[in-house]
């Protein structure tokens, strides 16, 4: 029974019980601290609540090893209250202290209990059937958000190593939820390293294996898989948009700009949600879709011109003013050498003669994650 469940303070009201019917140990210790994290919790005394919550955590770790998965769903919960408890905690001590040296000190600590959790079901050595193993993935979700939380992506990558090597059940074996939220934040740890293609396949498939009803997580994954589909050239259809109504609202500006080769427009919707894009961390990606949408311009330059062998940086020059995007001759220059060096356009520059010399052969390619 979480901390924070409706009926945590029917427990409460009836907490006196528990001291006249003991329970067997470790049981009744358990019970006992559950109770008394449950009432700091619910009077926001978090530093204390933080502080049974880790006695209980402590003291169920050490009994678990005796058994089977039973005990899995009880594990999650408090693994759940325990990270959730020390963030509460962190805030309250700062707002108290106004102190930032030990931030995050409770969330790091807890983060070292639920990597023991995570170590002891990875490691679990009973049969298949009953063996803890079955809760490495949902562990892996909680631990793999506190140390994105934390900022210590380093720490992410051994749990992803530690699964890799594990002697695990079959990855479809697992329940579908935690299948999600392992790809997801595998997806979103490649984003973080610019590992765009693995990154989308994995938050493809955790998309694909959301419910019809999870919107919260489509929405979630397709704050990713939106702007690296965009630097493939691939835009979000108007059905989808329409559909995740909070994805349209951060990405419909700079996908319509480059629909549009719009660059000028596509600056003012990345101007206009750069704090959306900070919050999901990806600016970076969006910012770069800037060379589609000046590849789409000079797309639309080269067929009103009639797809002709070579194009002068003067209608270039022309094209982007008329979008609103007024550059001098040598800016031209450098912003078309820069798409031709990075695969988004196959030509050379001929400097004498201030002209774009296409490709005879598939001058617009298609777009690769790898480039």
């Amino acid at each position: 029974m979480s901390l924070r469940g409706a009926a945590t303070s029917n427990v409460i009201a009836q907490s006196h019980r528990f001291h006249y019917h003991k329970l067997p140990e470790p049981w009744q210790q358990i019970v006992e601290y559950h109770i008394e994290a449950a009432i700091d919790y619910h009077e926001l005394r978090f530093v204390n609540a933080y502080e049974k919550q880790k006695e209980l955590v402590i003291l169920f770790q050490n009994s678990m090893r005796d058994w089977d998965n039973w005990c899995l769903h009880v594990l999650y919960v408090f693994m759940q209250d325990f990270q959730y408890i020390a963030s509460k905690a962190d805030r309250q001590m700062e707002a108290m202290t106004g102190e930032e040296e030990n931030k995050d000190r409770y969330l790091k600590t807890a983060a070292t209990l639920i990597s023991k959790s995570f170590s002891i079901c990875i490691n679990d050595r009973m049969q298949l059937r009953g063996s803890k193993k079955w809760g490495v993935y949902r562990l892996s979700g909680i631990l793999l958000g506190v140390y994105i939380k934390l900022g210590q992506l380093n720490l992410c990558t051994n749990v992803t190593k530690a699964i890799k090597v594990a002697e695990l059940p079959e990855f479809y074996e697992f329940p579908k939820g935690d299948q999600v939220t392992y790809l997801y934040y595998s997806g979103r740890l490649a984003f973080a390293e610019q590992n765009y293609a693995q990154a989308e396949i994995a938050l493809h498939e955790a998309f694909r294996k959301c419910t019809i009803r999870s919107t919260e997580h489509k929405d979630m994954i397709l704050f990713l898989l939106v702007p690296i589909r965009m630097l493939r050239g691939i835009l979000p259809s108007p059905a989808l948009l329409d559909r995740y109504p909070n994805v349209r609202d951060t990405y419909g500006g700079v996908a319509s700009a480059i629909k549009a080769g719009n660059v000028r427009a596509f600056m003012d919707a990345l101007d206009e949600n750069e704090q959306s894009f900070i919050k999901y961390g990806t600016y970076f990606a969006v910012e770069r879709a800037r060379s589609i949408a000046l590849r789409r311009l000079f797309h639309r330059v080269y067929h009103l011109l009639d797809r002709p062998k070579k194009i002068l940086l003067h209608d270039i020059q022309v094209a982007l003013t008329f979008v609103g995007l007024p550059l001098s001759m040598e800016e031209v220059e450098w912003t078309m050498a820069n798409l031709i060096f990075n695969g988004f356009i196959k030509a050379y520059i001929s400097h004498e003669h201030l002209t774009l010399v296409l490709s005879l052969r598939d001058p617009f390619p298609p777009l690769t994650l790898g480039e």
